[in-house]
This record gives C-alpha cells, structure tokens and sequence, in this order.
C-alpha cells in the first residue's frame, strides 16, 4: 500500500452573482467597527489586491477603527455611519477588550446587550 503525503486545501473560486445583486436598488453594504485590529485591518487591506473593499466590487465597505476604543464608543459610532451610508447587509464589531481591564466582565456584558438593543433597526 502506497503511503499518501498530507493533503493540501485547494481553494475554489464560487461564482454566485446572486450573492453581488443589489437589495431593492441598493448595493450591499458591510460596516466593520472597532478598536485598534479594525483599525490595523483597514491598513493593512489598503495594501493588498482587493483593496479596503477586500476585493469585493460590488459591495461597499466602511471600515470604522479606533485605535482604544472603548465600548462606550461603539453605538455612536454605528449611529454615525447610519446617517451618512445606506444601510448595512452585514456588521462587524470587534470592540470591548479594551473594556475588560476597566469594568467587570458582568457589567461590560449588560452594557452590550444594552446598546445592541439600541442599535438602529437598519431597514430599507
């Protein structure tokens, strides 16, 4: 029996261009929100082929990255690219570790869900 090496991924391109299709007219939207790896991040995708829309050309991306922020920050933040963006597909948040040395895992919890239930309802 013939002993086989590790197998490699291959990576695959799917076409699905139902998946780009604009929603009701509108393109789709991706906000990315967070402290300093968001922040980094957005850099770091300026650089790279796809660029800061990570190269999906149909979709707008809006990359908001606060070097330090807190997660008080975060539901102002969301409140203000409401109000110059159309309304987003997906939203990414990292934030909330700057928090941890600061408040209680419990109480920066509350806060949380406190301000996701707060967050805009982002309907067309």
């Amino acid at each position: 029996m013939e002993r086989q090496g590790p197998s490699t991924p291959v990576a695959r391109e799917v076409s699905c261009p139902e998946a780009n299709a604009p929603i009701d007219g509108v393109r789709p939207s991706v906000w990315i929100v967070g402290h300093s790896y968001v922040y980094w991040a957005a850099r770091r995708a300026e650089l790279g082929p796809g660029g800061r829309s990570l190269g999906f050309n149909d979709v707008d991306v809006i990359w908001r990255g606060m070097r330090g922020m807190m997660w008080s920050q975060v539901l102002p933040e969301v409140v203000h690219i409401a109000r110059v963006a159309s309304s987003p597909t997906i939203v990414v948040i990292h934030a909330g570790g700057n928090d941890l040395a600061s408040s209680p895992l419990a109480e920066l919890l509350t806060l949380i869900r406190s301000d996701m239930d707060k967050f805009p309802s982002f309907s067309h």
